[in-house]
């Protein structure tokens, strides 16, 4: 069984890791520069946390805010990669007719998924723990427990979503609309995984925190009654005990060999009802009165776009739910996790808002926030090739190219859009954020976000519209970079303005803002004036 399990694996892992644009050498420049960026950001974050918590006398606190992290993320993003790799890869049409058991197809699944969530704990865990060991002077048994903490921590929070996704999923077989189950069960996974995170963080009341704050370290308490597996975590890390590592590592194995057992039925269950279930038929009616829109055609278009990225599972999770929730779960678990302290933080910062000689840090950061929301936004990226072989019919229609490329880009802004008013919400409503800063942040995220939307030249330049899937076109897409980098470069410049200029809220506004709008008219131009060109490529 082992034998077949690692097999298994090394082919899923080569699957969904396949370079389907070939090797270039300006992909490893690029796959460095994020690297080195990701890895400088969590570093130089790190930094300045441990900093303030050193004074305090409560730097131990730093490795449950890590571990916590490393479990909200592995809750939030297994849920979207456990559906694609369990139900939605291409693999599947090709393991049923094998002779091979249910718990080895499983156990490499599952496999995946870890190999995915390491990834992601490379930045939120791993760096930011060795930042702390070299800061706070830490011995060589801390080194050596990070590794292996870090490996086991993911597979509790694995194993509940997939127990989760596994029990849903199972029911697909029975049910006619077969789209509708896959959507409803991937948002409900969403919401149980925040739910998880959110009940984790609030479990401290206000006597316990202040009586916590006067012990030495205190607050790393605090943390371990976050989640049952924390205090096997973070006592192995911060006290080197090997008990505890074995504890984590047994309660580990047990959950991973419980799921095993559990799925060898129901996994099976719902990848056969997946793939082969009815897909549901429509039985509205053409109403010949109001066949043809009399809002135009722009409005048609637009709204022919946004129905897609919604009646399609998995377009609406792949490229619409992470931009959405994604932010607004991360203020939210930040938030609930200080909940205590919620009092105190609302008066620090209603002071700092109240120093008119802060607003350029403030505004910065509300900026800063929006472009990290727009990272998540793939679907300009996608705008062309996710309708396949029917984008040929753009060159066809009786629309100018160039406007019907400015009509795919409006789900990209409305979507950076939506998840930007979300977040400014919950800060406004959880911190108190002075309206000031988001009147000011506005005509500069709208400029941004207008010019977001031409991401799509990357996708015009090289549509892949050869697909039988439409995970294909979400997975293994290299121009998704193109979104991430983006975002990136944005947030530099940013930073740039804040921390090197130091301009002030009144200036940022001015200058992004302008410099976004000049961007914005010369990708218009461009598209214009190369719209015949652009349209060629569409074959």
């Amino acid at each position: 069984m082992l034998h077949n399990v690692f097999h298994l694996t090394k082919v899923f892992l080569l699957t969904a890791f396949r370079r389907s644009e070939g090797r270039r050498p300006w992909l490893k420049f690029l796959y460095a520069f994020l690297f080195l960026y990701l890895a400088f950001i969590a570093g130089f974050i790190s930094y300045g946390l441990i900093d303030t918590l050193i004074p305090l006398h409560q730097e131990e606190a730093f490795t449950g805010i890590v571990l916590m992290l490393v479990i909200s993320f592995t809750l939030f993003t297994t849920i979207i990669s456990c559906i694609n790799v369990f139900y939605f890869s291409k693999d599947n049409l090709f393991i049923l007719p094998l002779p091979l058991k249910g718990k080895e197809v499983l156990s490499a699944k599952l496999n995946v998924l870890l190999v995915y969530s390491y990834t992601e704990i490379l930045f939120f865990g791993l760096i930011p723990l060795l930042v702390y060991g070299v800061m706070c002077e830490k011995g060589l048994m801390f080194f050596l427990m990070v590794i292996p903490v870090l490996l086991l921590l993911p597979v509790i929070p694995l194993v509940l979503v997939s127990f989760f996704v596994m029990s849903v999923m199972a029911l697909t077989g029975g049910i006619r609309n077969k789209a509708l189950v896959q959507g409803l069960s991937m948002t409900f996974g969403i919401l149980f995984s925040l739910a998880i995170s959110l009940v984790s963080s609030s479990i401290s009341t206000n006597e316990e925190v202040m009586q916590l704050l006067v012990k030495v370290n205190g607050l790393s308490e605090l943390y371990q009654k976050t989640f049952f597996t924390m205090p096997l975590a973070m006592t192995a890390l911060n006290k080197g005990n090997l008990l505890s590592l074995l504890g984590l590592a047994a309660v580990s194995a047990l959950a991973y060999a419980l799921l095993v057992l559990y799925g060898e039925k129901a996994y099976y269950r719902g990848m056969i009802g997946s793939l082969y279930s009815s897909e549901g038929v429509s039985s509205k009616k053409l109403d010949g009165e109001s066949a043809f829109s009399s809002r135009g055609l722009a409005y048609s278009y637009v709204m022919k776009e946004l129905k897609t990225y919604i009646r399609r599972p998995t377009f609406f999770v792949q490229l619409v739910l992470p931009g959405l929730i994604l932010p607004a779960f991360m203020i939210l678990v930040f938030y609930v996790s200080l909940r205590s302290e919620a009092g105190m933080i609302k008066d620090i910062l209603r002071q700092f808002f109240a120093d008119r000689g802060n607003d350029g840090y403030v505004l910065g950061a509300l900026v800063f926030l929006h472009m990290f929301c727009s990272l998540y936004s793939y679907i300009s990226v996608v705008a062309i090739s996710k309708d396949g072989h029917d984008a040929c019919a753009m060159k066809y229609l009786p629309i100018p190219f160039y406007r019907q490329l400015i009509y795919k880009m409006i789900p990209d802004f409305l979507s950076c859009l939506i998840g930007s008013v979300i977040s400014t919400v919950l800060l406004v409503i959880l911190i108190g954020l002075p309206l000031r800063f988001v009147v000011m942040a506005l005509p500069i995220c709208l400029s941004y976000f207008a010019l977001h939307g031409f991401l799509i030249l990357l996708d015009a330049a090289r549509p892949k519209l050869n697909w039988s899937r439409e995970l294909e076109v979400c997975k293994n897409n290299l121009l998704m970079l193109g979104s991430i980098v983006f975002g990136l470069l944005g947030m530099a410049l940013v930073a740039l303005c804040v921390f090197v200029l130091h301009m002030n809220a009144i200036l940022q506004t001015v200058c992004l803002t302008l410099l976004y709008l000049l961007l914005t008219a010369a990708g218009y131009f461009f598209i214009k004036k190369e719209d015949i060109r652009l349209a060629a490529h569409i074959q």
